[in-house]
């Protein structure tokens, strides 16, 4: 048993370690007081608050684009946010990162938006207080990279400026299990098509890899995974449990961009 001085220690270290990790989460709210100014965060945990240092460096980033400088002021509800905290466990540094769609709005319902893609996006913060959008409205949303939920939203009669974005070619190549079945094709399947499973059929390369080119806006933010036209025949990880979606975000400075996947094992298949 360690002796109780090295434990003492060992508490002291996974403390500071602990109090330095960054924190992540939705941005809820600042308050000033005479004690300073004081950030809430909402978590999977539920809120929570803490103390702005006074030289904090705050900064945002729409994906495509480079970060900047901002104020606290400039944070949105819903935001989200990577917090890292100095020694006395006080916020630092704020990172923000969010990124923007232009779409018309197709149906409104539900607390969901559906756009001219074909995605439904959750409305929240004010993007939820947003009332009377007609359809086929312009709508331009600030969405989270990592859930797509839209926290803000502006509704308008003709397109945003700036909202024609540069199109970029993306590659899909797929290298797929020795086991694959020769008479089997490929699909991919993304959340801009609703998860249909065969929505884009891929072309066999030598090698067992398949490949399919898709036209995408920069800055889009993709979520997919490939199957074998179903769900039943979808990838799988080495043990042959469910996989999170693939993501991608394609690039706003580039004509073209090629993604190189491995699929571990199909759901129908043994290793």
């Amino acid at each position: 048993m360690a002796p109780p001085y090295a434990m003492f220690v060992a508490s002291l270290l996974f403390v500071s370690v602990a109090a330095s990790a960054p924190i992540s989460g939705t941005f809820a709210s600042i308050a000033a007081g005479a004690s300073g100014t004081t950030l809430t965060i909402d978590r999977a945990g539920g809120p929570l608050s803490l103390k702005v240092a006074s030289e904090v460096v705050v900064t945002e980033e729409r994906v495509g684009a480079q970060a900047q400088r901002v104020s606290l002021l400039a944070l949105k509800a819903g935001e989200p946010l990577t917090i890292v905290r100095d020694g006395a466990g006080e916020a630092s540094e704020i990172d923000a990162r969010y990124a923007v769609v232009d779409t018309r709005a197709v149906v409104v319902e539900n607390g969901y938006l559906v756009g001219t893609d074909g995605v439904p996006r959750k409305l929240v913060a004010s993007a939820a207080a947003v009332r009377d959008i007609p359809l086929g409205a312009y709508v331009e949303l600030r969405t989270d990279p990592a859930t797509g939920y839209a926290f803000d939203a502006a509704v308008a009669a003709r397109p945003f400026a700036g909202a024609v974005k540069a199109q970029v070619a993306v590659t899909f190549a797929v290298r797929v299990p020795v086991n694959t079945p020769p008479d089997a094709t490929v699909y991919l399947a993304t959340n801009a098509q609703n998860w249909t499973a065969n929505a884009i059929r891929m072309a066999p390369q030598p090698g067992n890899t398949w490949m399919a080119t898709v036209t995408l806006a920069g800055g889009t933010v993709l979520q997919y995974k490939y199957t074998r036209g179903s769900w039943a025949t979808a990838e799988r990880d080495p043990s042959g449990a469910d996989i999170q979606n693939r993501a991608l975000t394609v690039k706003g400075d580039a004509k073209a961009q090629t993604v190189h996947d491995v699929v571990a094992r199909w759901a129908d298949l043994s290793s």
